[in-house]
């Protein structure tokens, strides 16, 4: 689960500055703590598909993009 964390947090981290959103800017919009978001970036956490799939809305982003290399 470890390698599927790391994955979808660099995902997540690279879509997210793509878009020049800060973490507490990118976290606000989701509805989570800026805290949540770094452990989600980092890997140290896997969401919930609920949140997956509002970081996905936010992001404007296809599932493919977000599930890269997963």
């Amino acid at each position: 689960m470890k390698d599927v964390a790391q994955a979808l947090g660099r995902n997540v981290c690279r879509l997210r500055n793509q878009r020049g959103w800060t973490q507490e800017v990118f976290s606000e919009k989701c509805g989570i703590s800026r805290r949540y978001l770094l452990f989600i970036e980092a890997g140290e956490r896997l969401p919930t598909l609920e949140v997956i799939a509002k970081m996905r809305d936010e992001l404007k982003a296809q599932w493919d993009e977000l599930m890269k290399d997963i």
